[in-house]
């Protein structure tokens, strides 16, 4: 793994738990607090399955199928040549917010959650930071893909 690489991966993962840990010691469960007015809080919750609580209380099933996610990410990365950075920095966002909800349901149980985003009366699920990097990583591995086939439609 290139150093930059690992330098990202590892301050995703530090930053999803420190973010984690302080809502987790510093609020209640349930607790909210407004940062925008009907836009954004911080509220501390716990997700016992996946996005948008799918498969609740699958907590073996979910670990079984991160452990597979990480091996194909890992695999996916280690095979990438030298010039491909947006898919390369995609991975390691995609690696490093799989591995920070994979820490919690280890060791919790669920996974701590806390930004609270409502978008057009629409009160999006609670997600975190290492929810937040997953999404980032796969914006970058569909840019990275679409780039590839305007390119070969042009030429």
């Amino acid at each position: 793994m290139k150093k930059l690489d690992a330098l990202i991966l590892i301050t995703l993962v530090g930053l999803d738990q420190l973010t984690k840990w302080i809502v987790v010691m510093t609020m209640p469960l349930n607790d909210s607090i407004t940062i925008i007015p009907s836009f954004l809080s911080i509220t501390h919750a716990r997700n016992f399955g996946a996005s948008w609580s799918l498969f609740q209380n699958q907590i073996p099933f979910l670990i079984a199928v991160t452990l597979i996610a990480l091996t194909i990410f890992i695999v996916w990365y280690q095979r990438l040549g030298p010039e491909t950075t947006l898919e390369r920095l995609g991975l390691v966002f995609m690696i490093g917010g799989t591995i920070g909800n994979f820490i919690d349901r280890v060791m919790l149980g669920y996974v701590v959650d806390f930004v609270d985003v409502l978008i057009f009366g629409y009160d999006f699920p609670i997600f975190n930071v290492a929810d937040i990097a997953l999404t980032l990583g796969v914006i970058a591995l569909l840019i990275y893909e679409l780039k590839g086939v305007l390119y070969v439609k042009r030429h």
